[in-house]
């Protein structure tokens, strides 16, 4: 049994798109500010699913052991946008600290795009940074890339339904095969864990062909898509999840390894076979690249150095610090001469602490003189 943990507005959207998916509300629990619940209902118009919900304080959210998040099984997914301050927070502060949280599969933090703000994509990026620092498995998936297809002109929440969309059809592919696999959730952790030393990009296709038509469709369908134009370069991994029913197709199948070479190198690419009697004869095609972000560096755990420590020369007992005159070795700065000692005049221990050693003068006036005293104006 899997659990999925969907923070702030935009995880209620996405539970939201989940459970019009197929995901039973029992597998899922949304968690939102308390003082975020009026713009839920009426900036954003989002309907609270049928999923477990729960109003927290921000005390809650770091403090206090929640009763909702007391479950026989640990969650495997967490999906928050990086772009609210709640997500934020979990992100940086309780995913890496708390025991319903280690054993996470994949927690998918959708980076801002530059309509929330280069400011909050940076801080989106440290949070992700300093949660690979800490080997949890944080995706970055990027706004900007997930609505390339809307065109510039489409709205915040326009942007925000959309990209909740994809992120369920992906996650739906993902559970789906957790639960046909035999081995559950290891079956796909590897995958994850492969790219775990990543600050990552992820990009999710979905396309389905039938048995008889051919697979040239299912690739021109790629190659037209808006959202695999620009991803070529910096691709760190690539996993593409093939579900078909009946026996395996095998020529079909290596036919479509073979075409996903135009998008990704062989060498990057992992492919995981699901039977599933749903497809009733189509071949369904989820394909995730991940792409190294540009401009940060990839975070790993700090490695203990095996080199072997060279002492420098100062440090070997019995040695000289330096060359002596009598070798006859030149010094390699010439000597800038002994400093003189600075020669005291006043008796310093006999002043207090503001005394003053002469009269402040300007313009002949003792400044030290209050003014009424000076130019005697009677009080």
């Amino acid at each position: 049994m899997y659990r999925i943990l969907c923070l702030g507005p935009f995880g209620v959207r996405c539970a939201r798109e989940l459970e019009a998916r197929g995901v039973s509300p029992q597998h899922i629990l949304c968690l939102i500010r308390e003082n975020a619940g009026n713009s839920l209902a009426g900036l954003r118009a989002i309907e609270i699913p049928s999923a477990s919900y729960k109003n927290v304080t921000s005390r809650e959210i770091l403090f206090e052991s929640l009763p909702e998040l007391a479950h026989p099984t640990e969650f495997e997914f967490v999906i928050g946008a990086l772009w609210e301050g709640f997500s934020l927070q979990w992100f940086l502060n309780v995913l890496p600290k708390r025991r319903e949280f280690s054993n996470v599969s994949l927690g998918i933090g959708i980076l801002p795009s530059s309509i929330h703000g280069n400011l909050r994509r940076t801080q989106a990026m440290n949070v992700v940074a300093r949660g690979r620092m800490e080997d949890k498995l944080i995706t970055c998936v990027d706004l900007g890339v997930l609505t390339n297809g809307l065109g510039p002109g489409a709205s915040l929440s326009a942007l925000e339904g959309h990209c909740a969309e994809n992120i369920a059809e992906a996650l739906v592919a993902v559970i789906r095969a957790i639960e046909l696999s035999e081995d559950g959730a290891d079956s796909l952790r590897w995958f994850w864990t492969d790219i775990g030393n990543w600050i990552t990009e992820m990009v999710f296709v979905s396309t389905r062909v039938s048995n008889n038509e051919s697979l040239a469709q299912l690739i021109n369908n790629l190659q037209s898509n808006p959202v695999l134009r620009n991803v070529k370069e910096n691709i760190v991994a690539a996993f593409a999840l093939i579900t078909f029913s009946g026996d395996p197709p095998v020529a079909k199948i290596t036919e479509l390894i073979n075409g996903l070479g135009h998008f990704c190198k062989q060498e990057t690419l992992a492919v995981q076979l699901v039977q599933d009697p749903k497809e009733e004869g189509n071949i369904t095609l989820s394909l995730f690249i991940y792409r190294a972000c540009i401009g940060v560096m990839g975070a790993t755990s700090v490695a203990p150095n095996t080199k072997p420590m060279i002492p420098l020369p100062s440090e070997i007992d019995g040695l000289p610090l330096c060359p002596t005159a009598a070798e006859g070795v030149p010094s390699p700065q010439p000597s800038l001469g002994k400093p003189k000692q600075e020669e005291l005049f006043l008796d310093v221990l006999a002043l207090s602490r503001f005394a003053k050693t002469e009269p402040t003068q300007y313009k002949s006036e003792n400044l030290d003189i209050p003014t009424y005293l000076r130019r005697r104006i009677k009080l």
